[in-house]
């Protein structure tokens, strides 16, 4: 689906590389910045409705230098990368469970996305649990946890209804004692997770 009313032609389609690209050619503070900086933008000149100026805004903005270098190197290219992004503000709907309670939210939180997306575009999946329990790339973070090795804090799925109802509980008693479940970032001052 096309989103009419948008000339996308200056956003070039990305040609797969014929082998995967060994160093990525952008620059990361430039990308994030970009994104702090177009986020601020659509916040201040865009009404929480008007989802016409926001992609207006988006259209104008994402063929820059700093946007393109990260969005050309995803698996969809530049080109539908800002129709996807497109596509999911045409489909946003406020929810209180989400993280992006905003359009600027979740135009930050697909552009940032991009990042994982560019990276591992050329690594190919694990299709079955055969493939993931085989592969010699995965590293098993318990372990280096335990050494104290790691920069980062995470905890195991909950995989019964009982211990999601126990995490639950846990998130409204003390939002930032641990991780909140993926894809979210815990709200108020203190440290803040992601995954």
């Amino acid at each position: 689906m096309r989103l009419p009313g948008h000339d996308l032609s200056r956003f070039p389609v990305r040609r797969r590389a014929a082998h995967p690209v060994t160093t990525p050619d952008w620059d990361l503070d430039d990308f994030r910045a970009a994104v702090t900086d177009l986020q601020d933008e659509i916040a201040e000149r865009v009404a929480v409705e008007d989802l016409r100026r926001a992609e207006t805004v988006l259209v104008e903005r994402l063929h820059e230098p700093q946007f393109a270098a990260v969005l050309s190197a995803t698996p969809d290219g530049l080109a539908e990368s800002v129709q996807r992004l497109l596509l999911e503000l045409h489909n946003y709907r406020p929810n209180e469970r989400s993280s992006a309670h905003n359009l600027p939210a979740l135009v930050r939180i697909y552009l940032l996305s991009r990042i994982e997306s560019a990276w591992w575009r050329d690594t190919p999946p694990y299709v079955t649990n055969a493939d993931l329990l085989a592969a010699t790339d995965l590293v098993d973070l318990d372990p280096l946890r335990r050494a104290g090795r790691l920069n980062f804090r995470y905890r195991r799925q909950a995989t019964t209804l009982p211990a999601r109802a126990v995490r639950a509980a846990e998130r409204l008693c003390w939002p930032n004692r641990a991780p909140g479940p993926r894809g979210c970032v815990s709200p108020g001052p203190g440290p803040r997770w992601s995954r």
